[in-house]
């Protein structure tokens, strides 16, 4: 037994969303709740006038038949001489079929399965018809309100000689008709059963019928297309007017709708009728507002497209929006949405589709961070006087809602004499510090950090400046000093002495001083100058030996020699490097 899968689509009751402060990830409602799966029978050859054959073909555990139809390796006077459903968990589409035609044709039944429970309670409508004088039973059987047909048993209990003439749900889908060739007319054993399975209408939910007429002939083909965006669930072909004997053979579904072949040279026509649901869910685009923006508002645009809309449904949409700290329930609505005066924080929208018949889209999802509040960035270094002519400047930021995208960093130079100059072009990053390596000594470098948050949002440069130190061999030095090894200092070496007067010296402009030297127990003092104004003085002694950097507190800027001169007398003084800044 091979199967194949057709996919009907058919609406599903739509539960409003609870009201919820914050949106939940979209979900992709309106996936498909009717499957209808096709399963063939074993295959029989046929042949000419070769008496009948029993076909079969059934559904499996968990699947109920909902329709069924017969397949034959090419088109000829194949007819039925019977069809019963037996519409339970597992069961069957039976027919028998007699070959008229010339040549011997392979025949299989197929049945139409879905789920078990999918269709809900299946009620049974029937009817007894007696043949007329012309040998043909015909009747109706119509199922109670608000149900609908979905296939039924046409068959002939105590007449070996018979055949199904024609079975089709009527047009408005609310009951079942059929016609049959009976053996004696005046038996009234030899009657036409139908038995109609009646499912409640709810249950398919947009379901239509359409039709079509077609001429009577011998071989003429009879249709009846689905409305576009619909496909066909089940059908049938009935004979109007004329003299009633048409038979149709080989009726089946088709990619659009329902088809037979005519077997008559009578008068009158074909009416085939087509039970069609929409074949695609409807469909949402949504434009405009998203990410993340610095102006308080928004627009949203949407539009919906029911691929179904030929089968009458009507469309809306519905809507369902999130802003900082507040839900609000869905609600219809239409495009566009906008907003002003927001608050900082996401806004979200939820929009889908919802057609008349019940169907709705996925649901399509923007959100949009409005953030008016720019970021901001605290530096943690360089020290005011690095050891070294190497420093590393580091940096945090903080941006309360939508966060950091990146930094900018920039830097300027500013010389122990001389102009100040400009700042470097800004260079973007995304790490929170940076190292330079070999700056000038003697120079005071400023950095500044800016940074830019996802709105776009520019905050203010934070500044720190660090002083470059000049080693004790860059300075100028009056006699009385010797050089020194000194392992682990600037350069590794050292300035010292024990004469008072001795001094180093270099032009500058200043309003900080700083001197890296030993203080140790012994060690002496030293006095600062500029300009030949002394601005402050140090103290190397200190219980502990060691080499530190000593700073004078901030005087008013002066330009001319900064001198450091030794002031203690017979005391050892050593300079490793001095420091300056503006």
């Amino acid at each position: 037994m091979r199967s194949r899968l057709v996919t009907l689509l058919v609406a599903a009751v739509v539960a409003l969303t609870s009201l919820a402060a914050s949106p939940a990830p979209a979900r992709a409602d309106g996936a498909p709740v009717l499957q209808v799966t096709e399963f063939t029978g074993v295959g029989l050859d046929v042949v000419p006038n070769g008496g009948t054959q029993f076909l079969q073909a059934s559904c499996p555990t968990g699947m109920t038949p909902l329709s069924g139809y017969v397949t034959s390796s090419a088109v000829d006077d194949l007819r039925r001489l019977f069809e019963t459903f037996h519409v339970v968990d597992g069961g069957n589409f039976q027919t028998s079929i007699v070959n008229f035609g010339a040549q011997t044709r392979t025949v299989q039944a197929v049945v139409r399965c879905v789920t078990t429970g999918q269709l809900g309670t299946v009620l049974t409508a029937s009817g007894t018809f007696d043949a007329a004088s012309d040998h043909v039973a015909e009747g109706t059987v119509s199922c109670s309100d608000g149900w609908i047909p979905i296939s039924a048993s046409v068959t002939e209990p105590h007449s070996p000689d018979r055949t199904l003439l024609t079975s089709s749900p009527t047009a408005d889908l609310s009951g079942w008709t059929a016609r049959a060739w009976v053996g004696d007319p005046d038996d009234p054993t030899e009657v036409m059963t139908v038995e109609v399975n009646c499912i409640q209408k709810t249950r398919l939910p947009g379901i239509v019928g359409a039709s079509n007429y077609d001429g009577v002939g011998w071989g003429a083909g009879a249709t009846a297309d689905c409305p576009t965006g619909l496909q066909p669930l089940y059908g049938g072909t009935a004979h109007v007017g004329g003299d009633r004997g048409a038979i149709t053979v080989l009726a089946h579904p088709t990619g659009t709708g329902w088809a037979s072949t005519t077997l008559s040279l009578s008068t009158g026509s074909m009416l085939t009728v087509v039970a069609c649901v929409p074949a695609a869910l409807p469909t949402i685009s949504l434009s405009g507002s998203a990410g993340y923006t610095n102006q308080p508002s928004l627009s949203w645009s949407f539009s919906a497209t029911d691929p179904a809309a030929a089968g009458g449904y009507s469309l809306g949409t519905v809507c369902q929006t999130f802003h900082p700290g507040t839900g609000r329930l869905p609600h219809p609505c239409t495009s566009p949405i906008t907003g002003s005066g927001l608050a900082d924080g996401a806004h979200t929208i939820r929009v889908w589709a919802e057609t008349s018949d019940g169907r709705r889209s996925v649901v399509a999802e923007a959100t949009v961070t409005v953030d008016t509040v720019a970021p901001t960035v605290t530096m943690s270094a360089p020290p005011i006087f690095p050891p070294t002519r190497s420093v590393a400047v580091a940096w945090t930021g903080a941006d309360a809602t939508t966060g950091i995208r990146g930094y900018d960093l920039r830097r300027r130079r500013t010389p122990l004499v001389g102009a100040i100059s400009d700042w470097t072009t800004p260079v973007s990053t995304l790490a929170l510090s940076r190292t330079y390596d070999d700056l000038a000594e003697g120079a005071t470098y400023c950095f500044e950090v800016r940074a830019t948050d996802r709105a776009t949002n520019v905050g203010s440069w934070a500044r720190r400046c660090t002083a470059i130190p000049v080693d004790d061999r860059s300075l100028s030095r009056s006699a009385g000093w010797s050089e020194v090894a000194a392992p682990g200092w600037l350069d590794d070496t050292a300035l010292e002495t024990t004469e008072r007067g001795a001094s180093v010296f270099r032009r500058a402009t200043t309003r900080r001083v700083a001197l890296t030297a030993l203080t140790c127990p012994t060690c002496g003092a030293v006095a600062v100058l500029v300009g030949g104004t002394e601005v402050g003085r140090i103290d190397l002694s200190a219980p502990s030996t060691q080499r530190r950097l000593l700073t004078l507190p901030p005087f008013a800027v002066a330009t001319g020699a900064l001198v450091v001169k030794v002031v203690s007398d017979g005391k050892l003084v050593r300079i490793d490097s001095v420091s300056s800044s503006r």
